[in-house]
């Protein structure tokens, strides 16, 4: 659940989503975290040693909102540390007005990488639109209907569910 508030919290504050596969390597997010020069990082507790360990090495990375229960590492070189939880109570229930046009970057999908590096895939708006309307339309879903997804969010069909 927490992936899907954050995945819309991000669009509505104007950010780009960048999902990683959870069975990667710290060096594969170290990659990927440098390529799309990320400046947060949302991750469930059980993740996080992966950016404990590359958090020098990814000088544009400046927030790391844990998920789940963890212990407070505290702010680690130049990235301050947040709750997620803690965000979801104390934040504003008015979510910020802002101009975000159909064209603007939503999210950024790799790919798996198989034959060289992961490549980053990039959305619009617009593009994220298209692709729901379609999926809505081939499968003849309606408002409702209750979609139970097994596939990882990050990976393309499993992100369209969202």
């Amino acid at each position: 659940m927490d992936y899907a508030i954050a995945y819309f919290a991000i669009l509505k504050a104007g950010c780009a989503v960048v999902g990683l596969n959870t069975a990667t390597t710290s060096r594969i997010v170290k990659g990927l975290l440098n390529d799309c020069a990320a400046s947060a990082v949302v991750v469930q507790h059980q993740y996080a040693h992966y950016i404990k360990e590359i958090v020098d090495e990814c000088p544009s990375l400046l927030l790391k909102v844990m998920s789940g229960s963890y212990e407070e590492d505290g702010d680690q070189g130049n990235i301050s540390s947040a709750d997620f939880q803690e965000i979801q109570l104390e934040g504003s229930p008015e979510p910020p007005r802002l101009d975000i046009a159909a064209k603007d970057l939503a999210t950024i999908i790799y790919t798996s990488g198989t034959t060289g590096n992961p490549k980053g895939v990039m959305l619009s708006h617009r593009n994220l639109e298209a692709n729901t309307d379609s999926i809505v339309e081939y499968l003849h879903l309606t408002a409702h209907d209750k979609v139970m997804s097994v596939l990882p969010f990050y990976y393309s069909y499993g992100h369209s569910l969202l």
